[in-house]
């Protein structure tokens, strides 16, 4: 009686065991991963002295602000790329900076941005489809005075970093500043004459690139609503004064391109504003972290019909 009890004890065992075995795998393990942000908003923000001469370019020591985040991101892609998980912070948010997720064991991608408002993780073949090789960082924003769309592009940090997961880890980041600072200086003086009084410029880039590769930092240009260049309203008070500034911020890839520089002058109840001089400068560069300065003379025939004219329409 005792053996059969015994039998029937160890085949029943083994039967349990054997179901345990198949019924599917065991959840698996994930462990915590925490990110600290440091140094994003006082790390270099001074874009340093440009070390080139080009036509029509001269170096300066001027610098930008100091720039403070607005939004931070974390993009999580897996070993195949594909991304799994992206993570928004807004500086408004309590613990701004410290970054948490739990993965698997495992090799992943990491890959945080910072920036100003309207900074977007974008993929730039199919939206649904996120992955390390296609997405881009860019900005769409909605201007709040204008109620217009905003492609400009603002200060922006980054860094990618490959990860191999295998045990909780706490680690600090320190992002890496991945534009350039564009200052165009209109040397003479500009036309106050109100036949050519002058309040809006133009200047347009070529090649122009408006986004920024998560993986390996190249750039290029997406989407149609954005556009090649920017514009500029000259206040009345700067009319007749010389050396005005105009400044901005780019992404780029170190090779050269060309601006056109357009001034404008609008005249009331017409939409299109009427053209008043322009000059296209070759050959500039511009390196990550650093200031260009492009000055030129554009108002030199202006006005004066006795003289050739020297810029073109």
């Amino acid at each position: 009686m005792k053996k059969y009890l015994f039998f029937l004890f160890v085949t029943c065992f083994l039967g349990f065991s054997c179901s345990k075995d198949h019924s599917g795998n065991p959840e698996t393990k994930s462990y915590k991963l925490t990110y600290k942000i440091s140094d994003f908003s006082s790390a270099d923000t001074a874009f340093e002295k440009v070390g080139q001469t080009a036509v029509g370019v001269k170096t300066t020591t001027t610098v930008a602000p100091s720039s403070i985040m607005d939004v931070l991101y974390c993009s999580i892609y897996d070993a195949d790329g594909k991304n799994i998980n992206t993570i928004k912070q807004l500086s408004t948010d309590a613990g701004f900076g410290t970054i948490a997720t739990n993965l698997p064991a495992g090799n992943y991608t990491l890959v945080f941005a910072g920036g100003k408002t309207g900074l977007v993780f974008v993929n730039m073949l199919s939206p649904e489809k996120a992955t390390l090789n296609t997405d881009v960082l860019t900005y769409n924003n909605n201007n709040a005075s204008t109620g217009l769309a905003d492609y400009t592009i603002k200060d922006t940090y980054y860094k990618k970093v490959p990860i191999t997961v295998i045990g909780d880890n706490t680690e600090s980041i320190t992002l890496n500043r991945i534009v350039a600072q564009l200052n165009v200086v209109i040397q003479d003086a500009i036309p106050s004459a109100s036949a050519y009084s002058v309040d809006l410029f133009i200047i347009k880039k070529t090649p122009f690139y408006n986004a920024f590769h998560v993986n390996g930092g190249d750039v290029n240009a997406v989407g149609s609503e954005g556009s090649d260049g920017w514009s500029n309203i000259v206040p009345a008070s700067k009319l007749g004064t010389s050396n005005y500034s105009i400044k901005t911020l780019i992404f780029t890839n170190s090779t050269p391109f060309q601006l056109k520089i357009s001034a404008y002058h609008s005249i009331p109840n017409d939409i299109v504003p009427h053209w008043v001089a322009d000059i296209t400068l070759t050959n500039i560069t511009a390196a990550v972290n650093k200031t260009t300065v492009v000055s030129t003379r554009l108002f030199d025939h202006v006005g004066d019909p006795s003289l050739p004219p020297v810029l073109t329409h």
